[in-house]
């Protein structure tokens, strides 16, 4: 008689642990089910930075004039970070509250200054006027000038900091570098 309820113990765990198995399974399955859309989006989702409000347009203003500095090749220098992620990051991290603030207001004299200037927007103008708009306010010594200035000084940070430039154009060595253990005195 043990031997008979040993036996029926042991079916109806069974059961229950293939049932136990199932309903895992199933909410793996909901799981990825529930998650592809967000894996599968296109969008690039937005950084959101604590010291640094800005929007949209001035998100392509910057990187509208990153790439004018310098043109930003990720085939040939490929970088972990965009170079806009790159900049924002060092402006919000890397600025007190005082230059951030400095920085935003020379943004807004910059976009004043060229529609005072040209009468349009500094997207719609053509890149000859792009660039000679950047030459002018680079060397001003105000708002605009330091807020230039900042995107050309992190534009040229972040390619001088990727590791195609720094191996093949500085020979730098990343960790743990070379041990020379036994080397004639």
């Amino acid at each position: 008689m043990f031997f008979y309820n040993f036996k029926v113990v042991n079916n109806v765990n069974y059961i229950f642990m293939k049932r136990r198995s199932a309903l895992q399974k199933i909410a793996w399955f909901s799981g990825g089910i529930v998650m592809l859309p967000y894996y599968c989006s296109n969008q690039p989702e937005l950084t959101v930075f604590s010291n640094l409000p800005i929007t949209i347009p001035d998100r392509n203003l910057i990187n509208l004039l990153s790439n004018l500095i310098l043109p930003e090749d990720t085939e040939g220098f490929p970088t972990m970070e965009s170079r806009l992620d790159f900049i924002l990051t060092m402006v919000n991290d890397g600025l007190d509250s005082q230059e951030i603030s400095d920085y935003l207001y020379g943004m807004e004299a910059f976009r004043k200054y060229v529609i005072a200037i040209y009468g349009t927007s500094f997207e719609e103008l053509v890149d000859e006027d792009q660039l000679a708009c950047i030459g002018k306010t680079i060397d001003c010594g105000d708002e605009k000038s330091f807020f230039v200035h900042t995107i050309k000084r992190h534009s040229l940070g972040h390619f001088t900091t990727s590791e195609k430039y720094m191996k093949d154009y500085l020979n730098f060595e990343f960790m743990p570098g070379r041990y020379y253990g036994c080397i004639p005195v």
